[in-house]
């Protein structure tokens, strides 16, 4: 399981396109700071996001200096996503699949077929009507 996750990480590769990304991402976000939290006064928060405008300007001027932290991003990325897809099945899993089986179990049902009879000679089931040459030719 964590072969292919080192498999996924390997594969991560960074490029200008990236790089640029992820500058108008941190510019974007700036923005959207700003309109958040902009107070009168100057505080720790506006030269917070000073930074970021100006590291968002530089990012779309020269891509090619936000390579690496492009790259860590996207192999953050596959590793958030690697667990949480992972989590959301055993959700999914957890929610349709047990309270069926839980149910099917206390009502006795046995849809598979799946307990074993002794007295039976074999498993096999035999269709009473056996398919024509006409329907195996053309099934649908």
């Amino acid at each position: 399981m964590l072969d292919q996750l080192k498999r996924d990480i390997e594969q991560v590769t960074a490029s200008d396109n990236g790089g640029r990304s992820l500058a108008l991402l941190i510019l974007a976000l700036s923005f959207g700071l700003v309109l958040y939290w902009y107070v009168p006064d100057y505080d720790i928060r506006l030269y917070a996001l000073v930074l970021l405008f100006l590291l968002g300007i530089v990012g779309a001027v020269k891509p090619h200096l936000f390579k690496l932290p492009y790259k860590w991003w996207m192999v953050a990325a596959v590793v958030i996503g690697f667990f949480v897809f992972r989590l959301f099945l055993l959700v999914v899993y957890l929610i349709a699949v047990v309270p069926i089986a839980l149910f099917l179990r206390i009502a006795g049902k046995d849809l598979l077929s799946v307990q074993w009879d002794k007295q039976l000679e074999t498993y096999w089931r035999y269709r009473p009507d056996q398919p024509k040459a006409k329907q195996m030719e053309d099934p649908f």
